[in-house]
């Protein structure tokens, strides 16, 4: 996705051009593929029901921009596979916020940030609210764009109600995009996200607070 979007960057997306890269999607997913693994290793087993599988996805996602183009008007690409950093004060403390989306456009002066899924992502799991977005592994998902609107917001000095964080999910390409929804913003985007962020940090640093396994989790073994 990367090479078929990044001549785009920087313009708004010519259709006819993006249309005609179709034809070389599934030759493009090989040539990575063939990076990694020789020809022979491609040609069986599960090596081979996931080269199909990314063909797959990367031509259906091609297609759904196209079609989503054709309805509301070009993009303009603004960034891919962009670095976000930020800064926060928490105390004494200076924070680094960092991460990568994969995608930055806009259309009418509304900017969208994409994150690709290749796992299954469903909307009740981008509907959330600042309590339950920081402390539920459930809402893991709707904390990363929440992250992405925050920084990219700040960076660039934007009023965050332009700036639209949103997953497509190659498993479940029908929902087309899917959007964060927060429930409770009251106090304003950005000033609750840095609270709540300075909350958390204020929490791991309380000695009388001792670290918690939890149970369900899958990594963690302490």
């Amino acid at each position: 996705l990367e090479k078929i979007y990044l001549p785009f960057k920087g313009q708004k997306v010519n259709l006819s051009e993006l249309e005609s890269k179709l034809e070389f999607t599934d030759q493009w997913v090989l040539e990575e593929f063939l990076k990694h693994f020789s020809q022979a290793d491609l040609e069986r087993g599960k090596n081979l029901i996931q080269i199909e599988l990314a063909k797959k996805y990367v031509g259906a996602f091609v297609q759904f921009d196209l079609d989503e183009m054709r309805e509301n008007g070009p993009v303009k690409i603004l960034e891919i596979e962009d670095v976000l950093q930020g800064f926060v004060s928490a105390g004494d403390l200076r924070l680094r916020l960092f991460g990568l989306a994969d995608r930055i456009d806009e259309r009418d002066g509304a900017i969208r940030i994409i994150d690709y899924k290749t796992g299954a992502v469903k909307q009740s799991e981008l509907k959330a609210n600042f309590g339950t977005m920081f402390n539920d592994s459930d809402k893991s998902k709707a904390l990363q764009l929440a992250f992405y609107k925050y920084v990219y917001s700040k960076r660039e000095n934007l009023d965050e109600a332009r700036v639209e964080s949103c997953i497509y999910s190659f498993r479940l390409p029908k929902q087309g995009l899917i959007s964060l929804q927060l429930e409770d913003v009251e106090d304003g985007f950005m000033h609750s996200y840095e609270q709540h962020l300075r909350d958390i940090v204020a929490d791991m640093l309380d000695e009388t607070k001792p670290f918690a396994h939890k149970a369900d989790s899958k990594y963690l073994t302490f």
